[in-house]
């Protein structure tokens, strides 16, 4: 990887603080770009290759193995949830993305000409071994992308929620575009042609984000993280209350939020009647939604106090959320949805910038895995409760309880100890004292 070089802005010193963020700042910096155009790529191919795979262990191997697959997916990142801060700050964040994503890229090529050259019958082992390895560099690569803004924003011109938010509408992106592009690839030529157009796209990321240039400050930060790589969420926790108090939001919200997956598909044929295309104008109403909230906050910020950027864009999105449940319209239902997607895209960016900016930049990486955990594993956990209580209770009901009791704890947040103390988020240490 290439050296470090100067730029022409360093971070704020310790004790001074942070400028007030400029407009599309953000989009004028050569680091963002390269990381948006490498990870855009990268973010639609992955949902693409996720939809080609699932549908083909639908009708190769039957549904029953999809949840099977999608427990697979997620083993890695309970493995590596209390390990990945360490490993992030002894190879540094931007290391590890760029070589998670050539990692994956391997592993992606390599499966296609697996599934090309092996017998039929041995596909779905290479498709659970893809599904387990793949996503060691994925339980690696999610907390380093969210640790990196911390070390890349230039702080007197944007601040690290604001590149955060940017990498997140990649990922909106690719919910949207993924999917149609699968299906048409998917046609075409095929499980193997998707997997190796997913794994070039990998290749292609590691090799664009290698163009990200680190300041030469962060050389010493790296350093300085390499030295304190223990560190765990369990010292991080009890330093900064307050973490743990937002953990727990962040948590318990996921939790009643999560089953919205399964309810759009459920809405789309019993309160709608619109089958596959009034699926496909919901999930596509929540994709725009957090594509248009990533770029806004992108460019224009997160004002206010702690208590106002966590506060309100959760309770605008669980209040979306509700009205959606409660709606019969598909066309309110939509634009409920795209509200929520953008009010959602916010509340990510402020959350995320709290654990970016509360702790010290060492401790980032192992808060970021814990937030990688909660968002994987409350998905799987929420979907199999709601599971079984759909065959008691009709989809509107559960979804309104879903809705309501997420909506609860929003309202309760402003409540948080620690919240309100202070507009500003901590400024970053002066990496330059010796």
């Amino acid at each position: 990887m290439a050296e470090p070089v100067s730029i022409d802005s360093q971070p704020a010193g310790k004790g001074v603080t942070s400028a007030a963020p400029r407009k599309a700042a953000v989009l004028r910096d050569a680091n963002a770009r390269w990381l948006v155009i490498g990870q855009l790529g990268s973010q639609i191919c992955d949902r693409m290759a996720l939809a080609g795979v699932l549908w083909f262990l639908t009708v190769s191997a039957g549904p029953t193995f999809v949840p099977w697959y999608i427990a697979t997916s997620g083993l890695p990142h309970l493995a590596l949830a209390w390990r990945a801060g360490r490993i992030i700050n002894a190879l540094g964040p931007l290391r590890v993305v760029v070589w998670a994503d050539l990692l994956r890229g391997v592993l992606f090529l390599a499966a296609a000409s697996l599934l090309e050259a092996l017998p039929q019958h041995a596909d779905i082992a290479v498709l659970f071994a893809l599904a387990l390895l793949g996503n060691f560099g994925a339980a690696l690569f999610n907390p380093a992308i969210l640790s990196l803004p911390v070390r890349l924003a230039r702080r007197e011109f944007y601040q690290p929620n604001q590149l955060t938010a940017l990498l997140s509408s990649c990922g909106a992106t690719g919910t949207i575009v993924g999917p149609a592009l699968a299906a048409l690839i998917y046609q075409a030529g095929g499980l193997e042609t998707v997997l190796a157009i997913t794994g070039a796209a990998y290749l292609a990321a590691g090799l664009i984000e290698q163009r990200v240039r680190l300041p030469r400050a962060e050389v010493s930060a790296d350093r300085a993280a390499h030295a304190q790589s223990s560190i765990g969420i369990g010292p991080v926790v009890r330093r900064h209350p307050l973490v743990g108090w937002l953990l727990g939001l962040l948590l318990l919200v996921n939790l009643g939020m999560g089953p919205i997956v399964l309810f759009l598909p459920l809405y789309a044929a019993s309160e709608f009647s619109g089958g596959i295309a009034a699926q496909a104008w919901l999930q596509s109403s929540i994709g725009a939604g957090m594509i248009l909230g990533g770029l806004a906050t992108a460019v224009f910020g997160l004002p206010g106090s702690r208590r106002l950027r966590v506060s309100l864009p959760v309770i605008i999105t669980t209040a979306c959320y509700l009205g959606f449940a409660l709606s019969h319209s598909l066309p309110l239902s939509c634009a409920l949805l795209l509200a929520m997607g953008a009010a959602l895209a916010a509340s990510n960016a402020g959350l995320i910038g709290l654990f970016q900016t509360i702790p010290d930049e060492h401790e980032v990486p192992a808060l970021m895995a814990m937030v990688n955990l909660f968002g994987v594993a409350s998905l799987p956990l929420s979907m199999a409760v709601i599971g079984v209580v759909l065959h008691a209770a009709p989809v509107s009901t559960v979804a309104t309880v879903c809705a309501a009791s997420a909506l609860l704890l929003a309202l309760l947040s402003p409540a948080i100890p620690g919240l309100s103390a202070g507009a500003a988020a901590r400024p970053p240490p002066d990496h330059d004292a010796a």
